[in-house]
This record gives structure tokens, sequence and C-alpha cells, in this order.
């Protein structure tokens, strides 16, 4: 399923908006490779990917959520758990080469239930917590993403 991004999807915050962006554009060019029958050629490349994302931009929300009180961090921490889990188990698959057209379509299902379910959700509701915050660029160590 291929994914458009709109302004509803917004969170308000510029940083947590691009990262949101970059995630979007590389799923709806792994989606394209899906509909030509390339998806388990790509897949490796789309979780490496991934595993960098979840990272850097699971980072950023919950620095955010910790440095101000978020109430919902711990639902919040615990979906994005979530995610890191499946990543891993693709992560995987994929090392132990049993990689298919199957799994490229579960990745494309996944993506898309998580930008309605936690982008459109979860992550609205943490905007609208941060829109009155003086928030200011979270950095990523290098070492968050070496892990």
């Amino acid at each position: 399923m291929k994914f458009e991004w709109k302004d509803e999807f917004s969170v308000g915050i510029k940083q947590i908006d691009e990262q949101h962006k970059t995630l979007i554009s590389i799923s709806n060019k792994f989606h394209n490779f899906l509909l030509d029958g390339k998806g388990a050629s790509v897949i490796a490349d789309v979780v490496k990917f991934l595993d960098m994302y979840v990272k850097i931009h699971f980072k950023t929300e919950e620095t955010f959520m910790e440095q101000f009180g978020y109430p919902h961090t711990d639902e919040h921490k615990k979906e994005h758990a979530e995610l890191v889990s499946f990543v891993d188990k693709l992560k995987t698959i994929v090392i132990n080469g049993d990689v298919g057209q199957d799994d490229a379509i579960k990745l494309n299902i996944k993506l898309f239930q998580w930008y309605i379910n936690h982008i459109g959700t979860s992550d609205k509701k943490l905007g609208n917590f941060l829109h009155d915050k003086p928030l200011k660029v979270v950095v990523i160590d290098k070492e968050i993403i070496d892990k």
C-alpha cells in the first residue's frame, strides 16, 4: 500500500514531521518495488534503513516525552518496542536468507498500519502535548545508531 503525506498527519514538530516524511518516502519506493514483484530483492536495504530509523526517530520522540513529562510515555514506548521487535524479526529472516515476497508484503502492510495507527493517532497526541513546549532539536549520539 502506498501512502501520501498529508498535513493532517503533521504532529506540528518539525523534526518529527521530517522524520515521518523520510519514512514515507522510503516506504513508497519500497511499495513500487513490490508492485514490480521485486520487493524481496530490496527488503534487506529497507530493513537496514528501518533499523537505523527506529533508533533515531524513537530516541527523538522519547527524549521529548521524558523532557516534558508526557503522560502517555509508557504506552507510546510500548508501541515503539513492538515495531522494533518486528524489525528485529525481519533482520533475522534477512540474515538467514529466508526472505521472500510474502515478507515484503507483510512489511508493506505493517508500515501502512503504522502510519494510520501510530503516526495518525499516538504521534498526533504527542504533538498536541508538545505544541507549546520550548523544544530544541534532539541530537542523536552515534552510539545509539551503532547499537
